[in-house]
């Protein structure tokens, strides 16, 4: 109140309104996150400030949030609240979540939040048969989830560990923080490189590997050698064919330098023809041995 001591007195009265800037309250909320994959997690932010602050959620990399409620949950590009919840969290949530806390007075502040989700390794293979000619470049792949980061290698076909040679190249590619595809690249390919090759990929939580097979592809249309691929992981041995199908699926791919590709069906009459390709792939439904088509894998 402002007041003058006249006769009669006169005074004004004006009302101060004092704003502050947001500033987070430390012990409120969440540090970093290391959570296994199919837990809960919650992540909290509390701000000071005056008027009240705005708390949004987003990710740092721009993907969108899953938000979750009592009885669903829907993609949002950001969340507003105090608390975020990530009920049975997944590996795709990992990430950094940004926290900003605004009150329409400057500056906005922010808080970054890395969430890492940890799981066992998961190994998928493309192609779990392969064959070729001699004196061609041959890739075997496998594509690798896990977190932690995995220690990821390949055993040759007497069980030894490969490096990288003259003869073979080993690549890593970081697809995404917890997948990595691995690749085998054999060079002039020879009888000596023929049979089972292995993937392992190993991390605190648990291992795994998966073969591959390597056949040599001849010249009049023919595959030297036949087998069914196996996939082992965490100790558990199956046949890929019949992994997920309710009837087995049988699948060999075979490059060659000029190639056709064809699928045969259950009663093996070709059903496509894309001219030009670099690969054949031949995949019988229902494996038959004493049928073998176009004595393809007779020898």
């Amino acid at each position: 109140m402002c007041q003058i001591n006249t006769d009669p007195m006169k005074s004004q009265i004006g009302i101060l309104k004092v704003v502050v800037s947001p500033d987070f309250i430390h012990d409120e909320t969440s540090g970093d996150v290391i959570i296994n994959e199919g837990t809960s997690a919650y992540l909290k932010c509390k701000a000071s400030g005056r008027p009240a602050p705005r708390i949004e959620w987003r990710r740092e990399d721009g993907t969108e949030l899953i938000v979750r409620n009592a009885t669903s949950r829907t993609r949002a590009r950001t969340y507003v609240g105090h608390i975020l919840n990530m009920t049975k969290i997944s590996r795709s949530e990992m990430g950094v979540y940004l926290c900003i806390a605004s009150n329409g007075i400057p500056p906005a502040i922010s808080k970054r939040i890395n969430v890492s989700v940890t799981f066992p390794p998961v190994i998928q293979v493309p192609n779990q048969l392969l064959a070729a000619p001699e004196r061609t470049a041959v890739t075997l792949e496998c594509n690798v989830q896990a977190y932690p980061r995995p220690i990821n290698y390949w055993l040759g076909t007497a069980g030894e560990m490969l490096l990288s040679n003259d003869k073979r190249r080993i690549y890593e590619t970081m697809a995404m923080p917890y997948e990595v595809q691995m690749r085998l690249i054999i060079n002039s390919f020879n009888e000596e490189d023929k049979g089972t090759y292995q993937c392992v990929a190993k991390n605190s939580l648990g291992a795994v590997h998966s073969n591959i097979r390597l056949y040599e592809y001849e010249d009049d249309g023919r595959v030297k050698k036949y087998g069914l691929a196996e996939n082992e992981q965490k100790g558990q041995l199956s046949n890929s064919a019949s992994e997920h199908g309710r009837r087995p699926l049988l699948q060999i791919t075979l490059r060659t330098p000029r190639a056709t590709y064809h699928t045969f069906s259950e009663n093996h009459i070709p059903q496509e023809r894309v001219p030009s390709c670099t690969a054949i792939m031949i995949a019988i439904t229902t494996i038959t041995f004493p049928l073998l088509v176009l004595n393809l894998f007779l020898i």
